[in-house]
């Protein structure tokens, strides 16, 4: 539980909406190399860092100036809750997204904060500066109000949907759930990586994920259904899909988002431990067959199909590959220098 903090005038003075708003306050988190550990595949981050070890350079840490970046706020104007604000950090698609009028009403009654940054839009890259900025949200807010670190979540719409993901995914011990509004990725392609190991078992049992996307949204829909299907893959126990009526590309309206949020902040019912365990077996399994088809093709002498079989099982798995994956690509690499 977070000690209560006492406000700067500005902001008491200002509940309620507030534009362009500064947090000095940076994410210790929010450092590239963190990012990368976290969202890369293991083999993937293991060649950066000894690429950048090799060749004696000094890459940037923080990849956004905190002192030139600005947020668009919503404080609630009713005392937080006795532990605190609950919090929703949001990711837009476009520069600049303020709190909705039709959300205010529901983020009062949950005693919620929203925070969205600007200039973190579709155009942004993601990993220099979108993810960055939403760990910098988090924390710039819990340094000025009193937030209950069992109620802070992430959301977007659209590309930011997507990159709300990502940011679950990889930070399961800073966000306890996130809206996903008509966007969405599965684990193990190309856009969504398993983070390391220890990360993705508290991603199983304490991350929330709602999926909210119009009825008539139908590529949304699809992903939405493939990502869910890689969810139940990997061992996601809290999972709920929510469809807008007739609606398309769309964010929730005042109905929707108090529905989607009620299921959200609602206390979590606890782990079915049984199921976790089976499901996280045939898990281990299916990782180390994979594995060990990339073993006997490098046994045998097969460097090239040992390559491409462990550049699959890389991406499929990620960090639940490691270290095994990273010992491997250093093998095939060493064997495919030697016979130049």
């Amino acid at each position: 539980m977070m000690a209560a903090l006492a406000w700067p005038a500005v902001l008491v003075a200002g509940q309620g909406r507030q534009d362009d708003v500064r947090l000095d306050a940076p994410s210790p988190l929010a450092g590239a190399r963190e990012i990368a550990r976290r969202t890369q595949t293991p083999t993937t981050f293991d060649r950066m860092q000894r690429y950048v070890s090799g060749s004696g350079r000094q890459l940037a840490e923080q990849t956004v100036d905190i002192a030139q970046a600005r947020f668009d706020v919503f404080v609630p104007r009713k005392p937080p809750p006795p532990r605190g604000y609950a919090l929703l950090v949001w990711i837009p698609p476009q520069d600049a997204y303020r709190a909705p009028m039709d959300w205010m009403p529901t983020l009062e009654a949950h005693g919620m904060i929203y925070v969205s940054p600007r200039e973190a839009g579709n155009e942004a890259i993601v990993f220099d500066r979108r993810m960055p900025l939403a760990l910098h949200a988090a924390h710039g807010i819990a340094a000025r109000y009193p937030v209950d670190p069992e109620r802070v979540f992430v959301g977007g719409f659209s590309g930011g949907s997507r990159t709300a993901l990502r940011v679950a995914l990889a930070y399961p011990d800073v966000f306890r759930g996130a809206l996903l509004n008509a966007g969405s990725d599965a684990i193990g392609s190309t856009r969504l990586t398993a983070p390391p190991a220890d990360l993705m078992r508290l991603f199983q049992t304490t991350v929330r994920l709602a999926y909210v996307t119009g009825a008539h949204d139908l590529p949304n829909r699809r992903a939405d259904a493939a990502s869910q299907r890689s969810m139940q893959e990997f061992c996601v126990q809290q999972v709920h899909r929510h469809s807008m009526g007739s609606r398309g590309h769309a964010t929730p309206d005042r109905r929707a988002f108090q529905k989607v949020l009620a299921w959200l902040d609602a206390p979590s019912p606890p782990p079915d431990h049984a199921a976790l365990e089976t499901c996280r077996k045939g898990l281990s399994e299916r990782v180390h067959a994979d594995l060990a088809q990339v073993r006997g093709l490098l046994d045998g002498g097969d460097l090239v199909a040992a390559g491409m079989a462990l550049g699959d099982a890389d991406q499929r798995w990620g960090g639940l590959a490691a270290p095994e994956s990273v010992e491997l690509a250093r093998r095939i690499a060493t064997g495919l220098a030697e016979t130049r």
